[in-house]
């Protein structure tokens, strides 16, 4: 089975779900949102978590 990159996995989501990230890789889940927002006109909230060190997006349209 492939991995999925993270364009792929934030592209795919569902409306009103949500996929974790490391935070890590902050500044390229929110260029990949904004890219993605503005192409396939979908939209989504991001929201980080220090304590676990997470970065969740969750589409909401």
């Amino acid at each position: 089975m492939q991995k999925k990159s993270c364009r792929g996995q934030i592209a795919s989501i569902a409306i009103g779900e949500s996929i974790n990230f490391p935070i890590e890789k902050y500044r390229t889940v929110q260029s990949l949102t904004q890219e993605i927002k503005l192409i396939y006109s979908r939209t989504f909230k991001t929201q980080t978590n220090r304590e676990a060190g997470t970065i969740t997006v969750t589409r909401t349209a």
